[in-house]
């Protein structure tokens, strides 16, 4: 199965706000995207390279919060690193890398619709987050489809360099990442954090998560 880095989620519990931090940070400004129907999550995006992107991702005022990620997300104390995806078209094989490390998961398929109207459509394959201590570590794979991939009309200016992860389950999680031969590292650690490095027209920008699984 062939896999790429395609983008990180930077969660915030207000988006407007991010997109500012995101832009004083790195001296580039992520564009709107769109909503999430029944989510909750309305997002921002910038390019960091071809083929892959960063995703600013709120709260949807628009939308009910109950029980969903962006209700999740407006309860975050402060912004941060929140998961990775993954690209391929062979979502059933990436169904199996997870069952190879314990854990489940299902294909969906999702969509938004841009600004200027256009539908986008994708499926994902998200992990049923079975092991609470691999929660906050494990990515979710996307299928663009015929979709036209976002970092193509996200504002450039900025280019991935490196992901790092650390958590109490980083053995286990870094047989799925071997597995996938995605290039990370791990570290054993009592709690959740990794570290995204980019380079921006400012120079070297780290962002940093430490949340446990998002509820």
């Amino acid at each position: 199965m062939q896999v790429q880095i395609d983008h990180f989620l930077w969660g915030v519990p207000q988006l407007e706000d991010g997109i500012t931090q995101f832009s004083e940070a790195t001296g580039v400004t992520p564009v709107i995207g769109g909503s999430h129907p029944g989510i909750g999550t309305r997002n921002a995006l910038a390019s960091l390279g071809a083929g892959i992107y960063f995703e600013i991702i709120g709260p949807d005022p628009a939308q009910s919060l109950e029980g969903n990620l962006g209700g999740a997300i407006a309860g975050m104390e402060t912004p941060g690193l929140i998961q990775m995806a993954l690209s391929t078209a062979d979502l059933t094989n990436a169904a199996a890398a997870f069952a190879a490390v314990g854990v489940t998961a299902e294909i969906v398929e999702e969509g938004r619709v841009t600004p200027n109207g256009e539908e986008l459509r994708w499926r994902l394959c998200e992990a049923d987050y079975a092991p609470a201590a691999m929660d906050a570590h494990l990515p979710f794979f996307i299928d663009w489809m015929n979709t036209p991939h976002p970092s193509g009309s996200s504002p450039q200016g900025c280019e991935f360099s490196s992901i790092s992860f650390a958590g109490p389950d980083a053995d286990r999680v870094g047989q799925l990442w071997k597995r996938l031969g995605v290039p990370s590292t791990f570290e054993k650690a009592e709690v959740f954090s990794s570290a995204l490095s980019i380079e921006t027209p400012r120079g070297t920008v780290v962002f940093a998560g430490n949340a446990a699984r998002l509820e």
